[in-house]
C-alpha cells in the first residue's frame, strides 16, 4: 500500500475537473490527504517543480487530456520518464474512446502513439477504482543510474519513409557497440530507424512511439546496461509487445535474459527477413548522417530558440541557422525546456554562428 503521508502531483485537463475532484474526495476518505490540487489558471510553481516535490503522480487521462501536448509531454511524460516518479494513470475515458477521437491529424497520431507507449506496461485504473489502486500499489524499486552521454559518429541515415522498417532499441551507453551492428544491417539493404531520426525541433517521445507503432520488426540491442534502462524496457519494449511487433533480442554480452530467444549480432541480417516482409535495397554503403544532435541521451526534450534552427550538443546549444527576416535579432537570455529555463552565455563561432553555454 502507498504510505498515507505520500504527496501527490495531479495532472488533469480542466474539462475533467469535476470528475477528478469527485475521485479525490474518495481518496481523501481513504486516508490520503497530502494532495495538492494545481490551479489550472496559473500557479507560481512550474509543473516540473511540483513533480519534483511529489512522491507520486496521478494522471487523469481523457480525450481532452490526450489532445493537449503540454499535459502529455510536460506533465505525464516528464513525471513518468524524466523525473521517474511512481505514477498511476486513471482512465477518465477509455483508450478505445481516445483512439477514436484522436486518429485524424498527423501530429495527433504521434501524440496518441506516445500515450499508448506510456501506458503499455501498466493497466492503470478507472476513476471509481482509484482508491483500490492506491491500496494495491507497489513501487518499482529497481536501481537506476542515468546514462552517460556518448559522443560517437552515427553510422547511417535513419529511414524516414512510409514502408515497413526496423526499429532499433538500445541503451545509449552502448552506442559504440551498437552502431557497428546498425551499420552492417543498413549495408545489407534493410531500412531501419534509430533515434538519430529525431530532429532537434521535434518532440522526443511522440516520434519514438510513432516509429515503433509503424515498424515491422523491433530489434533490442541486449546488454546488462540495457536491462537497467527503464525507458527501453518499460516503454519501448512493452509498447512493441503490446502491438504484437516481432521482437529480436541481439545479445551483445552475457545477460540474465529469459524471454524471446536471443541471437548474436552476426545473425541479425539473416534473421530479419524471416520475420517480416521488408524491402531489400541491395548492398549499399552507410554514410554518417548530417549532424542533427551528436550527443545521445535517454530522453531529450529539446529546447526551442524562436527564429533559429539549433543543434544540441551535451550542455551546449549551437544556433545553426537564422530562419527569420528581421535585420535586428535579440538572442534570448534563457531557453525554455520541459525541465525549466537554461541560463545562457554567448560566444561567437566561425561562419557567424553562436554557441550558447548552459550555466
Amino acid at each position: 500500500m502507498l504510505p498515507k503521508d505520500s504527496r501527490f502531483f495531479l495532472s488533469f485537463h480542466p474539462d475533467d475537473e469535476n470528475i477528478v475532484l469527485s475521485a479525490l474526495s474518495r481518496v481523501k476518505a481513504g486516508g490520503w490527504h497530502n494532495i495538492d490540487i494545481p490551479d489550472k489558471k496559473g500557479h507560481a510553481e512550474t509543473a516540473a517543480e511540483l513533480i519534483g516535490q511529489s512522491d507520486m503522480a496521478l494522471i487523469f487521462l481523457s480525450k481532452s487530456y490526450a489532445a493537449d501536448e503540454g499535459l502529455m509531454l510536460e506533465e505525464f511524460a516528464y513525471a513518468s520518464v524524466v523525473a521517474r516518479r511512481p505514477s498511476i494513470h486513471i482512465w477518465v475515458d477509455s483508450l478505445a474512446d481516445i483512439r477514436e477521437a484522436r486518429q485524424d491529424a498527423e501530429y495527433d497520431r504521434q501524440l496518441l502513439s506516445a500515450l499508448e507507449m506510456l501506458t503499455a506496461k501498466q493497466a492503470g485504473a478507472t476513476v471509481d477504482r482509484l482508491q483500490e489502486a492506491l491500496e494495491q500499489f507497489a513501487p518499482d524499486n529497481q536501481t537506476y543510474t542515468p546514462s552517460t552521454p556518448q559522443v560517437c559518429e552515427k553510422p547511417c541515415e535513419p529511414y524516414e519513409g512510409g514502408e515497413p522498417h526496423i526499429f532499433i532499441s538500445y541503451a545509449h551507453d552502448d552506442a559504440e557497440r551498437v552502431y557497428p551492428v546498425i551499420k552492417e544491417l543498413y549495408e545489407s539493404g534493410r531500412d531501419l530507424w534509430y533515434d538519430e531520426g529525431i530532429k532537434t525541433t521535434e518532440r522526443y517521445l511522440p516520434v519514438i512511439a510513432d516509429n515503433i507503432s509503424r515498424c515491422a520488426v523491433f530489434v533490442l540491442m541486449l546488454t546488462r546496461r540495457c536491462l537497467e534502462r527503464p525507458f527501453v524496457m518499460n516503454y519501448e519494449l512493452e509498447y512493441a509487445r503490446q502491438l504484437g511487433v516481432p521482437v529480436i533480442p541481439v545479445l551483445l554480452e552475457d545477460t540474465p535474459w529469459a524471454r524471446e530467444p536471443a541471437i548474436g549480432p552476426e545473425e541479425l541480417p539473416g534473421r530479419v527477413p524471416k520475420l517480416a516482409l521488408l524491402p531489400n535495397r541491395g548492398v549499399r554503403k552507410a554514410e554518417p548522417p548530417a549532424v542533427k544532435q551528436n550527443v545521445v541521451y535517454d530522453v531529450v526534450l529539446p529546447p526551442e530558440v524562436p527564429g533559429f534552427e539549433i543543434a544540441v550538443q551535451g550542455d551546449e546549444i549551437t544556433l545553426t541557422k537564422y530562419v527569420e527576416t528581421d535585420t535586428h535579432v535579440e538572442i534570448p537570455a534563457t531557453v525554455k525546456t520541459v525541465g525549466g529555463g537554461w541560463s545562457l552565455g554567448l560566444q561567437p563561432l566561425e561562419k557567424e554562428l553562436f554557441i550558447l553555454v548552459k550555466h
